[in-house]
């Protein structure tokens, strides 16, 4: 008796361990069936849309060439012009909502072909489905809707308002400076800006000639400070050519851009610099153009 009820423990662990195996089997199988009819709902989906679409193009042709008729255009759907397109190519299906059953929203990628080339754009699709009683037979309607991916075009960055170029050096005198007779000996340039607006209004500034910093006076005077160079001119250039040079310390930074102008004094360059200084603690900015004579 108890052998007999060994053998029958064996048997029925056996049979619910292969049912457990063909149960998943089976929800594997079922699996792949919605997975293969989803995907075949899809490119079906992408036929009809092609043939609409080209139906739609085809239209639109039609009515720009016969406005009669139509009593009103069609709008376009796409970002270029379709004027010239021969065939929709193919659609493709991008989901851009959940799977819902009565409602579905994609981003239809379309390629065009034309007699010279294929190109490519994007529309929003929305399916909606629908059950309706038709002979006493429910059966589901399907509508396609289209509309436009408007993209915004490249704002235009505003022009640089053109500074004046002014027409004299702008003068002042040597006991306004906290510089040194060595340190104006030393300079290349020395100028002064008025900028005529901002929280700045006057400052001295002298580029020394060796080229690797220059002095700088904020206002009539006031101590100085050196501004080492950060980027120098090019050691290629001739005198009297177009430069530009950037110097900073920890609280300013300054740029020239010097171009070349008449010459106004024998043996010296004139240039229009254009003068920019920027604050690093406040972030307040200066600029000014000016008229200065260098001695290179």
């Amino acid at each position: 008796m108890r052998y007999l009820s060994f053998i029958f423990l064996i048997v029925f662990c056996f049979s619910c361990a292969r049912h457990k195996e063909e149960h998943v089997v089976i929800s594997k199988e079922h699996t792949s069936a919605i997975e293969k009819k989803s995907y075949a709902k899809k490119d079906a989906y992408s036929l009809l849309i092609k043939k609409k679409l080209q139906h739609y193009i085809d239209e639109q042709k039609l009515t720009l060439t016969h406005p009669e008729f139509s009593e009103t255009a069609l709008p376009s759907l796409f970002n270029i012009d379709t004027s010239a397109i021969v065939v929709v190519k193919n659609v493709e299906l991008i989901p851009l909502s959940k799977n819902i059953d009565s409602v579905q929203t994609f981003m239809s990628k379309v390629i065009f072909s034309t007699s010279a080339k294929q190109f490519t754009d994007s529309i929003i699709t929305t399916i909606k489905k629908k059950v309706i009683m038709i002979d006493d037979t429910l059966q589901t309607s399907t509508k396609f809707s289209f509309s436009s991916i408007k993209r915004e075009r490249p704002k235009k960055m505003p022009l640089e308002t053109a500074m004046l170029k002014p027409t004299k050096v702008v003068r002042f005198s040597l006991k306004d400076l906290s510089f040194t007779w060595d340190e104006i000996d030393a300079c290349d340039c020395l100028f002064a800006v008025t900028p005529g607006a901002g929280y700045i209004r006057q400052l001295y500034f002298g580029r020394y000639k060796n080229g690797k910093s220059a002095v700088l006076q904020i206002e009539k005077g006031t101590s100085k400070t050196q501004v080492p160079i950060l980027r120098p001119r090019s050691q290629q250039r001739t005198s009297g050519d177009s430069w530009t040079e950037i110097y900073a310390n920890d609280t300013y930074k300054i740029t020239l851009k010097a171009s070349p102008a008449k010459n106004l004094v024998k043996g010296k360059f004139t240039y229009y610099i254009d003068f920019k200084l920027l604050n690093k603690d406040s972030r307040k900015t200066i600029r000014d153009m000016v008229l200065v004579n260098c001695k290179s």
